[in-house]
């Protein structure tokens, strides 16, 4: 990974997308050399007052773990946190470190770090070749919608997400400190999501949203 030049142009997949108020940026690139299934560039200005949010940022997810994939963060300009593991600890990543991976079956969420310039990152999964990837598709929808619901101040479809978060391999973590639970904590969450995405397409939800494939 250090012989990577992270700070290189890339073709763009999609995007710029300005997003949450304009307190995200997102573009999605071609990472065929760090072997992805995706890698999206976010750009949060430091003076918005969603920047400084930390974990409350409406596009911060839950603890959850990936089951196949590993995910990794790079910083490139401003600082970046991401809580990792079953004790729930906080890593901020400078330009300095290295990558930050997430193994499979590591409980992680990240979140923007307030600070006094723009946060810049580059994040992504890999191997290629998993049967249920993390992809680009995925989370252009995902930002998408979520920032609809976010601006028209909606609950976004439960339903909706559970399906589309299946079909990723991953699942949310419940009590990750209550260690006497073992896998309980990821298993009871993956197998109520899998039957509200099985009640999903039962009533004809479907994992791919047109309008947000297609937004530019």
């Amino acid at each position: 990974m250090g012989e990577i030049d992270f700070k290189k142009e890339r073709t763009v997949l999609g995007g710029p997308y300005t997003l949450f108020g304009g307190s995200l940026i997102g573009e999605f690139l071609d990472g065929q050399d760090l072997d992805a299934t995706f890698l999206v560039r976010i750009r949060m200005p430091a003076k918005h007052p969603l920047s400084a949010l930390g974990k409350k940022h409406p596009i911060v997810p839950p603890l959850h773990v990936h089951f196949d994939q590993t995910e990794c963060f790079k910083v490139l300009q401003g600082k970046f946190g991401v809580t990792a593991g079953w004790d729930q600890k906080d890593h901020i990543l400078t330009p300095e470190m290295a990558p930050f991976e997430v193994p499979p079956m590591l409980p992680h969420t990240p979140w923007p770090v307030a600070c006094e310039e723009d946060i810049v990152i580059l994040a992504w999964g890999h191997p290629t070749g998993t049967p249920k990837p993390l992809s680009t598709e995925f989370f252009q929808q995902l930002f998408l919608y979520m920032h609809d619901m976010f601006e028209t101040k909606k609950s976004p479809d439960l339903l909706q997400v559970m399906l589309m978060q299946h079909d990723t391999n991953s699942a949310g973590v419940i009590f990750p400190s209550l260690s006497f639970l073992g896998p309980l904590r990821w298993w009871v969450p993956w197998h109520m999501e899998g039957a509200l995405s099985a009640l999903a397409k039962l009533l004809g939800y479907s994992k791919e949203m047109p309008q947000y494939l297609k937004k530019q």
